[in-house]
């Protein structure tokens, strides 16, 4: 963490306060808008969820650039390509959407909005980034789903898609409560490997969006052969627990084999935890499943993005 996503300061163990502010019902699912409170600081997420008990629950931390000009709470179909929340919730599944912006800006600077700024620690070269910051208000809706007897405990999933995808791996790596981290052309610093990568590489995104992580993270750009790690070993992190990479073909960006190769390379550790990593044969094929270990895998047909089909397979994943 001290090299690349930085350290959290322990402010964050700090308990949130929760208020639920508009109910709704909308299709099959029952809807509440929440606000989380650090000190003075209102976070939002959504939680729908269909009626029932034992429902086991996706927290999906929504990055800006998705929600952004969209009324989602008035308007859930608005994000139904990204989140199909009507088929989500018809096959017996919740999900919460956590409204990444509340906790951080997207943008320039983000390392000093929301809730760093609320915090107001000094920082260091090792200090929190963007991503730490959504991964950690990850793990506080989950605070409150684990509060909630509708919903099993056990069974509680967090997803993603690009930067939303490596929070997703981030925010399973540092909480244990994430059954399942799911990351969806999460690329270079979530799922990827960096060396030897064909896509964005450590230079073009300490680059474009330094705040996402530690300053540290800036001494590895054109220079990831002095890397002390590489991105399998992140997801190696999750294990024992339930890890799924997904892919784009069309997605050359996020290096599509690197994240195959960074899944394969993660399956010796959970074989050391006893359990079966990615189980996968020489020559994949494309929108399947290959859900036999404790990492799964699949690459869609198109572009980088996360679809309703991706949904389906996440959904049929978490109810082995």
């Amino acid at each position: 963490m001290k090299e690349e996503y930085g350290v959290r300061p322990d402010e964050c163990a700090l308990p949130l306060r929760y208020e639920v502010i508009a109910e709704k019902e909308y299709e099959n699912a029952v809807g509440q808008r929440i606000k989380m409170y650090y000190k003075t600081l209102p976070m939002e997420f959504h939680l729908w969820a269909p009626k029932g008990e034992n429902i086991r629950v996706f927290v999906l931390p929504l990055h800006p650039s998705a929600y952004i000009k969209k009324d989602i709470w008035d308007h859930p179909e608005n994000i139904a390509d990204y989140c199909p929340i009507k088929e989500v919730t018809k096959r017996g599944f919740g999900v919460a959407i956590l409204l990444c912006g509340d906790v951080a800006a997207d943008e320039p600077g983000g390392e000093k909005t929301g809730i760093f700024k609320e915090m107001n620690c000094a920082r260091t070269g090792e200090s929190w980034g963007v991503l730490s910051a959504w991964a950690w208000a990850a793990s506080k809706v989950a605070d409150y789903i684990v509060r909630d007897e509708r919903f099993d405990k056990n069974r509680i999933a967090v997803v993603g898609h690009s930067r939303g995808g490596k929070t997703a791996l981030l925010a399973g790596v540092t909480d244990e409560r994430f059954y399942l981290s799911i990351s969806s052309c999460s690329g270079n610093s979530g799922a990827a490997l960096s060396r030897n990568n064909k896509g964005e590489t450590v230079n073009d995104i300490v680059r474009r969006f330094p705040y996402w992580f530690c300053d540290n993270y800036k001494k590895y750009a054109k220079n990831e052969s002095s890397l002390p790690f590489d991105q399998h070993m992140f997801l190696a992190l999750l294990a024992p627990r339930k890890c799924y990479v997904s892919s784009a073909t069309l997605d050359a960006w996020a290096d599509p084999a690197g994240e195959l190769l960074s899944a394969k390379l993660a399956s010796s550790y959970y074989e050391e935890k006893g359990v079966k990593g990615l189980v996968v044969p020489q020559k994949i094929e494309c929108d399947r499943l290959y859900g036999e270990g404790n990492i799964a895998y699949h690459r869609h047909t198109g572009l980088h993005e996360m679809t309703p089909a991706d949904w389906q397979m996440y959904m049929d994943y978490l109810n082995k």
